[in-house]
């Protein structure tokens, strides 16, 4: 017995491009449907623009299909149709091959936030990267680190290990403070315990100075007992670490992960800071600090980095 004829499907008519080479849709309004190898389909839409519709990754299906394309190799088949047909004929066609994407949504693949730890690894990774800005020369530093006794959020006492690093201007403002503007908004909230400021008047009492000082905020990433303050060193300073001065007066360690160029001795930066300028009055009679003052009142009391690293492995690491 003869089997009764089957018409053959509609869009193996219509001209066709594959998944990736979507790009040589034409300029026009249509009508399409994404195939498989097998010859199912997957997805009816219109297009007002086939080509913009489905160029680069706008359309919102193409992560979904791309992650499937190797296996199944996708076809884009399409009409070109007048605009005021477009809602007619895609119901049409939706309800002809009752696509399974149609009926199903569009599924997200949320990037898996970071920890801690890895925002650090990836801070101090970008800070210790040349660019052309920074070529030739150092584009951060790890200075030093001191211990100090401080109360933690349950107001114990505790001992902290703080590392200072000195940083220019330019990732001090879109790196650094980018990231700890982050920590505020729900996207950034596991960074929220690890941001902070540290505010000091630099151990200045009312006798030296007008007490309405002006604290300095210093940016500080706390990790446990570890709290590395970044601090704003001048451009014209870090260049004095050029390459011949990098062998002389610095070294590559580990911290966090990651190799990051440090001072054998905190010394050589002291030797190099421009003479500290008096606290002058600014804004409404306040005094007001600047980094380089931090600096100047912070490098006596720092060890070398290197001797921590020495003295214990316990350094946090991704």
């Amino acid at each position: 017995m003869t089997p009764p004829f089957q018409p053959q499907p509609e869009w193996q008519q219509w001209a066709n491009v594959p998944l990736s080479g979507r790009m040589n849709l034409p300029d026009v309004p249509g009508i399409y449907v994404v195939i498989d190898a097998g010859g199912e389909v997957w997805y009816v839409g219109k297009a007002i623009n086939l080509r913009t519709r489905w160029g680069g990754r706008s359309h919102h299906r193409y992560g979904q299909l791309s992650r499937q394309n190797k296996k199944r190799n996708y076809q884009i088949y399409y009409c070109p149709c007048s605009l005021r047909e477009l809602d007619v004929q895609e119901k049409h066609y939706i309800d002809q091959f009752k696509p399974l994407l149609n009926y199903s949504r569009v599924k997200t693949y949320a990037r898996k936030p970071s920890r801690p730890h890895q925002e650090l690894a990836r801070i101090l990774k970008v800070m210790n990267k040349p660019n052309s800005l920074f070529e030739g020369h150092a584009r951060s530093l790890g200075v030093g680190y001191y211990r100090e006794l401080d109360e933690d959020d349950d107001e114990q006492l505790k001992e902290f290990t703080c590392i200072v690093v000195a940083v220019n201007a330019n990732d001090h403002d879109k790196v650094l403070y980018k990231s700890a503007m982050k920590s505020t908004t729900n996207k950034g909230k596991y960074l929220a315990d690890c941001w902070g400021v540290y505010e000091t008047t630099l151990g200045l009492g009312e006798p030296e100075i007008d007490p309405e000082t002006q604290p300095l905020q210093i940016l500080i990433f706390r990790q446990e007992n570890w709290v590395y303050e970044f601090v704003a060193l001048d451009y014209e300073v870090l260049k004095e670490f050029d390459c011949q001065k990098q062998e002389l007066y610095t070294e590559p360690i580990m911290m966090n992960g990651r190799s990051v160029l440090a001072l054998k001795d905190p010394a050589h930066l002291q030797a190099l800071l421009p003479p500290v300028e008096p606290v002058r009055s600014g804004y409404r009679n306040k005094a007001w600090l600047h980094p380089m003052h931090y600096h100047h009142y912070r490098l006596p009391y720092l060890k070398p980095i290197s001797e921590l690293l020495q003295e214990q492995d316990t350094m946090p690491h991704p």
